[in-house]
């Protein structure tokens, strides 16, 4: 069996984790942090050249106290690099994303209006601190800067 370990070096750590968890909602810290992979399993199939299909094998039966070894086991999914954290936004951001875009387009206010009432408000004040980020993707389509 193919063994890979994975060391992830945070410093803040547990601020991260309760930031994450909603526990602290004013931590300051970086959209992501290092992380080390010290054994990463290479994918044979990208380093050799192409070669006829083997004909299927039946796997043998393990002896009873063997242990299996790398070409015995199955090829472990390559270990994907840690991906940023989702942007957050403010009330505030948000609320000057939309009256930018007003400003630079009145036409755009009934559209904007519409999707209010998507998410159930009247103002952008009213919008709950969940529904800001899918709020502003939603207006960055529409052109707003955000």
């Amino acid at each position: 069996m193919l063994e890979v370990k994975v060391f992830v070096e945070c410093p803040a750590l547990e601020k991260l984790a309760a930031a994450i968890s909603g526990q602290n909602k004013s931590v300051d810290m970086p959209a992501w942090c290092d992380a080390v992979v010290t054994d990463t399993p290479v994918n044979p199939a990208t380093n050799a050249a192409p070669a006829a299909a083997p004909a299927p094998m039946q796997p043998a039966a393990p002896m009873p106290g063997a242990v299996p070894t790398a070409a015995s086991a199955p090829a472990a999914p390559p270990v994907m690099p840690p991906v940023a954290a989702a942007p957050t936004y403010t009330v505030e951001q948000v609320g000057k994303a939309g009256a930018d875009l007003v400003a630079a387009n009145p036409g755009v206010m009934p559209t904007l209006m519409g999707l209010l009432q998507k998410y159930g408000v009247t103002m952008v004040t009213d919008l709950k601190a969940e529904q800001l980020g899918p709020f502003a993707t939603e207006l960055r389509a529409l052109g707003g800067k955000i």
